[in-house]
C-alpha cells in the first residue's frame, strides 16, 4: 500500500478527460517520488509500477490517497541491488527474480496489456528482448 503526500487529490469525475489528467498528475507524482527518494540506488536499468483502476476508484473516497501499487525493478547487466539497499531506497515488500524477466513467469503475466490495469514507466525500459534467435 502506497500512502500518497496530501497534496495529491483526486475527485470521482465521470469525464475521461479530468479522469486522464488525474492519473497523469497522480503518475507523475509517482515517478519523481520513486526517483527523487533519497538512497536511489545506483545501476538501475528500469523501474517499472501497476496499479488497479478498481483500486484507484476505492482510494478516491479517503485522504490520503491509498494504491496497492505493484512493480518490477531491474539492475544493468552484471549489477544486483541489496536488499538492504533496497530498503532504505523505498519501503516496500521485496521479492528477487530468480532468473531474467524474458524468463520469468510472474513478470511476463504482470506485463501484458490489461485495461482494468494502469501501467506507469518510472525509468529506462525493460531489458526482455535481448537475446537473438540461435536458429542459422
Amino acid at each position: 500500500m502506497w500512502t500518497f503526500p496530501g497534496h495529491v487529490v483526486a475527485t470521482t469525475s465521470i469525464d475521461p478527460i479530468l479522469l486522464q489528467n488525474e492519473w497523469q498528475q497522480m503518475e507523475i507524482e509517482m515517478k519523481r517520488l520513486v526517483q527523487q527518494a533519497e538512497g536511489f540506488p545506483p545501476n538501475v536499468r528500469n523501474i517499472e509500477l501497476k496499479y488497479s483502476l478498481a483500486d484507484w476508484e476505492l482510494a478516491l473516497t479517503k485522504t490520503p490517497i491509498r494504491l496497492s501499487v505493484h512493480g518490477y525493478i531491474q539492475s544493468k547487466h552484471n549489477f544486483s541491488i541489496d536488499l538492504c539497499n533496497l530498503n532504505r531506497w523505498f519501503s516496500a515488500n521485496w521479492s528477487p527474480v530468480d532468473s531474467q524477466l524474458r524468463r520469468d513467469p510472474t513478470y511476463t503475466v504482470w506485463a501484458k496489456g490489461d485495461p482494468s490495469y494502469r501501467h506507469v514507466q518510472v525509468d529506462g525500459e525493460p531489458a526482455v528482448a535481448k537475446m537473438a534467435d540461435k536458429k542459422r
